[in-house]
């Protein structure tokens, strides 16, 4: 069935078998895709097994990103493709009928019963068609699944569906032209765009990134068609972008690992390793999207970079038996099965899992969703981050676990904390020293004004059993912070066990995102049940207040219940409540 409405035709497909699936390919995708790379099918079975029963193809649509690339290159060869662009929507809707379309194309409709799954725009080129795309996180209602999606980098967009306005929750995706774009264009493209759209950066098209990275690069290649990007490539994108990105690499065994013998060899390499996935995970919890890459052999040579994507989240087993002998203070990591990767070449929501993990994985998401890639193979990451976030994340773990051994400031904090809140404050003793249990930490980088308009919200929310007790935030209110801020939860094994979308803090450390990474004393405060520790640095000399949180209790991490909800509209949730707003 077909629709027109002003200058637009709207084409409608009713999905119920794998044929229908072949038909759409048949009239959107491209036959010469090379095999086994074919985003478009990947999309369609993604929105399928999650409910898709209609598409509906608009057309013209004159996508911002493609009239970007055909602005500055297509439109100079030979061959006319076109400005104009197909865009697919998808939905999950309980009618029989194809009457429904019709009525939200004329803006008649109730968008929240609509069932909308997402969105793809198909270029009219003859390979590499699949431009933006954003599906919604289905993954996250899943139930039933040891290993559960956690889509950390997702945000909102507003399509306009005829005259409908919808809100949809999502990652931006797009597949390498192999013109204007390669794969590590794609990543930079979804980092910055994921950065537009959650946080507010400017917003950055593919040509501008494209020139971003050959700028000041020399005579080293040419900028169209692309031959690629290196990791200094990268880097030189985002510093001309106005980023101040931070990055780290495994190193190559032939630059640093030469003359060792092999289980030295591996212990280094595995050492790499676990930093590299540290620090891309405390990132991934802060919603920042991490570009991440593998090294691939070529005709018996090591390239820099093999292939290039971006990780925009991760899968969690919270019954994995967690086993650190002497080790009682671990972080939250250690529950990841796999990270979920935006893959140019495959598709969006890829899951990239730890070698030992992948069958697991395979069995609850099929081979389509699992990467050939293991987390083992990852060899560097870069961080899209503000110029003024100085103290970097791989730092907060050791300051963490040294701020909450034993020692005598900590013996001193914790014989306050049991003066105060003796039933918690045994709690998370019992984690630190009963053998089968954890102290679990867990870190995320935010503005303190985000911190503190998000733990009012969470004090006010009455809803919520766990919420914030209003000395505490009494007390981070008026606490003077940087703009930006490391949190550390501390939270319990047992909490992990327990976690249902949001785990209860039983304290947090708060670390200054601008001090140097060698600051002596890099945290600001300390706190767990009933007692806050607050720290200065003046003159060279070091002094702590205490301050006793009578109401204190676990509750639930304010600024990761809410993370869907950016600071502005923090605001607007706080009005519309009629809280005052300081």
């Amino acid at each position: 069935m077909k629709k027109k409405l002003n200058t637009k035709e709207f084409s409608t497909y009713q999905i119920s078998s794998r044929k229908d699936l072949d038909k759409i390919i048949n009239d959107y995708g491209s036959k010469l895709d090379l095999k086994g790379k074919d985003p478009l099918r990947n999309i369609l079975n993604y929105v399928q097994k999650n409910g898709c029963n209609w598409v509906v193809a608009e057309f013209p649509y004159q996508d911002a990103e493609y009239l970007d690339e055909f602005k500055n290159f297509h439109s100079t060869v030979f061959r006319n493709y076109g400005r104009d662009c197909h865009r697919l929507h998808f939905f999950n809707n309980n009618s029989r009928r194809r009457g429904f379309i019709n009525k939200y194309l004329d803006g008649k409709g109730d968008s929240e019963r609509l069932g909308y799954l997402g969105f793809s725009v198909i270029r009219p080129t003859e390979r590499n068609r699949v431009g933006r795309t954003v599906l919604g996180l289905l993954e996250e209602e899943k139930t039933g699944i040891a290993n559960k999606a956690y889509i950390t980098s997702s945000a909102k967009f507003t399509v306009t569906f005829g005259k409908t306005e919808i809100t949809l929750r999502g990652v931006p995706y797009i597949q390498s032209d192999r013109r204007v774009m390669v794969c590590a264009h794609a990543a930079l493209w979804t980092s910055l765009r994921i950065m537009h759209q959650k946080f507010g950066f400017p917003s950055h098209r593919p040509f501008e990134i494209t020139k971003s990275a050959m700028r000041h690069r020399g005579q080293r290649g040419r900028m169209f068609p692309s031959e690629g990007l290196t990791m200094g490539d990268m880097l030189n994108a985002l510093i001309n972008l106005n980023y101040s990105p931070v990055s780290l690499a495994v190193p190559e065994d032939t630059k640093y690992l030469n003359g060792e013998d092999d289980t030295k060899r591996e212990g280094m390499k595995k050492e790499f390793q676990d930093s590299l996935q540290s620090f891309i995970y405390n990132y991934l919890e802060s919603g920042i999207p991490v570009i991440s890459g593998v090294r691939e052999k070529k005709k018996n040579e090591l390239k820099d970079i093999g292939h290039t994507f971006t990780i925009v989240g991760h899968t969690l087993n919270k019954d994995e038996e967690i086993k650190f002998g002497n080790e009682k203070i671990i972080e939250s990591r250690e529950w990841v099965t796999g990270f979920i990767i935006q893959d140019d070449l495959i598709g969006p929501y890829q899951i990239i899992p730890f070698q030992d993990k992948r069958n697991d994985l395979l069995a609850e998401y099929g081979k389509e969703r699992i990467s050939k890639y293991s987390i083992e193979d990852l060899t560097l990451a870069i961080i899209p981050i503000p110029s003024s976030v100085s103290f970097p994340s791989e730092h907060i773990s050791m300051w963490a676990k040294t701020a909450l051994s034993t020692g005598r400031d900590v013996d001193y904090l914790y014989d306050k904390a049991f003066q105060t809140k003796p039933e918690y404050a045994k709690e998370l003793l019992e984690a630190h020293f009963k053998d089968d249990k954890y102290i679990v930490i867990r870190s995320q980088l935010m503005k303190s004004n985000y911190f503190k308009m998000s733990n009012r919200i969470c004090c006010f929310d009455k809803t919520k059993e766990e919420s914030m007790c209003s000395d505490l935030y009494e007390f981070y209110r008026d606490m003077d912070m940087p703009v930006f801020i490391w949190v550390c939860d501390i939270t319990t094994s047992d909490e992990m066990k327990l976690l249902n979308g949001t785990l209860k803090n039983y304290g947090e450390i708060i670390f200054d995102a601008t001090a140097y990474p060698e600051s002596p004393i890099p945290y600001l405060s300390i706190h767990i049940p009933g007692i806050v520790k607050e720290v200065f640095v003046k003159n060279g000399k070091v002094s702590a207040e205490y301050s006793k949180i009578e109401e204190d209790r676990p509750y639930l991490s304010a600024c990761r219940y809410y993370d869907d909800v950016k600071t502005r509209e923090v605001v607007a949730t706080l009005l519309d409540w009629g809280v005052h707003i300081e």
